[in-house]
């Protein structure tokens, strides 16, 4: 009995097949490696929290830095 396409087609076909499917699992797994630790919300949040503090501190830096200056007034004015 012939089938009818020659064996060493289906053989090929089959060895295809198995590349693909390699292909994909290698990706996958490339995928998961290369995973962030951190999802996108806890790095917007952390971005957040460092602008706060940035600004923090120059609002403490711009406002503090007066603050000496006025209290030596006051206590000269006394």
């Amino acid at each position: 009995m012939q089938h009818p396409f020659p064996e060493k087609y289906i053989e090929q076909k089959f060895a295809d097949t198995r590349r693909e499917v390699e292909h994909v699992q290698l990706i996958r797994e490339a995928k998961r490696s290369n995973a962030p630790l951190a999802g996108w919300t806890i790095n917007k949040m952390h971005d957040l929290s460092v602008w706060m503090m940035c600004t923090g501190e120059r609002l403490h830096k711009r406002y503090h830095a007066q603050l000496p200056h006025l209290h030596q007034r006051s206590t000269q004015a006394r």
